[in-house]
C-alpha cells in the first residue's frame, strides 16, 4: 500500500524567464483540451477522464505529505472496499502552464500529485439528497474507516456515489484525511459516525444515549469510551434499513454496562 507512489522528482529544474507566442498557444490548446475532459473539481484537485477504465486526479499544489497521506489513506480505504482502487500515482515538480517551478526548501515542499484510479461511472451514480437508507449506509462506512484509525471530512453529495444496482456507497477525495491516533480520537469519530447512522435509522433518542455516554467517558476513560462506541457498532451494523422506533422502549443509561445492555 505505501509502494504506490511510482516518482518523486526532487530535483530542481530550471525555469524558462520567457514565454514565446508558440508556447501561448500550446497552454491554451492544452487548457481547452483538458477542459473537454473534466468530470470534476473539489477543494483538493480536479479530475480529468483517463485510459479506458480510469480517472485522473490532479492535485497542481500541496504539500508533499499531504499528498503521500492522501494516496495513502485512499489505498487503505479501497483495501476495506470503502475507496475507488488506484492504479498509480506520482509525485512531481510544481508548475505554472509548461513551466517548472523549482521545490521549496525543506522536507515538506509543494508539489504537484496525480492518482490514477477506478472510473466508478458506469456501476455507480451521484444524488444530491439522500434518503434515510443512504444516511445509514454512509454512517456505516464512515464507521468502518473510523474503526480504521481513518478520519475522512469533508462529505458531502460531490464526493460519495452509490451504487446503481445495491445501492452501497462508495467514498471519493481523500484530501484532507488524517489518522485517528489514540483511543479518545478513535472513540469520538466512531461513536459521531454511529449516532448519525442510528438516528438514521429511526433510533434518535439511542443516539443521543450513545454520543452523550461517550462523550462523558472521553476525558476520564478513553478506553471505555472507545468501547461503548464499538458496542453501539455492532448495533449499528445489523440495522439493515430505518426502522419503526415506536417499537422501542428507551430508559436513561448512565454507565457502559446499562448502555451495552440497553443496546441488547
Amino acid at each position: 500500500m505505501f509502494n504506490i507512489v511510482k516518482n518523486i522528482f526532487n530535483k530542481k529544474q530550471p525555469i524558462s524567464n520567457t514565454v514565446s507566442m508558440e508556447e501561448i498557444h500550446a497552454m491554451a490548446a492544452e487548457a481547452a483540451r483538458r477542459a473537454q475532459q473534466k468530470i470534476g473539481s473539489g477543494q483538493f484537485g480536479q479530475v480529468y477522464e483517463a485510459s479506458p477504465g480510469f480517472v485522473v486526479k490532479e492535485i497542481g499544489l500541496e504539500n508533499k505529505q499531504n499528498l503521500l497521506n492522501e494516496i495513502n489513506m485512499q489505498a487503505k480505504a479501497a483495501e476495506l472496499g470503502l475507496a475507488p482502487k488506484i492504479q498509480s500515482a506520482s509525485l512531481d515538480l510544481p508548475r505554472i502552464g509548461n513551466m517548472v517551478i523549482p521545490l521549496e526548501p525543506g522536507p515538506n515542499p509543494k508539489m504537484r500529485g496525480d492518482i490514477v484510479m477506478q472510473d466508478l461511472r458506469e456501476n455507480y451514480n451521484q444524488v444530491e439528497t439522500l434518503t434515510t437508507q443512504q444516511r445509514l449506509d454512509q454512517a456505516k462506512q464512515m464507521a468502518r474507516l473510523s474503526l480504521n484509525n481513518i478520519s475522512l471530512p469533508d462529505r458531502h453529495a460531490g464526493n460519495v456515489m452509490f451504487n446503481k444496482t445495491t445501492g452501497r456507497p462508495i467514498q471519493l477525495d481523500f484530501g484532507g484525511t488524517s489518522t485517528l491516533k489514540n483511543d479518545r480520537q478513535k472513540a469520538s469519530n466512531l461513536a459521531r459516525s454511529v449516532a448519525e447512522g442510528l438516528h438514521a435509522a429511526g433510533l434518535k433518542e439511542e443516539a443521543a444515549i450513545l454520543h452523550g455516554v461517550v462523550s462523558d467517558f472521553l476525558i476520564t476513560d478513553p478506553k471505555a469510551a472507545l468501547d461503548i462506541a464499538k458496542q453501539g457498532l455492532s448495533r449499528l451494523q445489523k440495522i439493515k434499513a430505518p426502522i419503526d422506533p415506536g417499537q422501542y422502549a428507551y430508559a436513561t443509561v448512565n454507565s457502559p454496562e446499562n448502555f451495552i445492555s440497553h443496546l441488547g
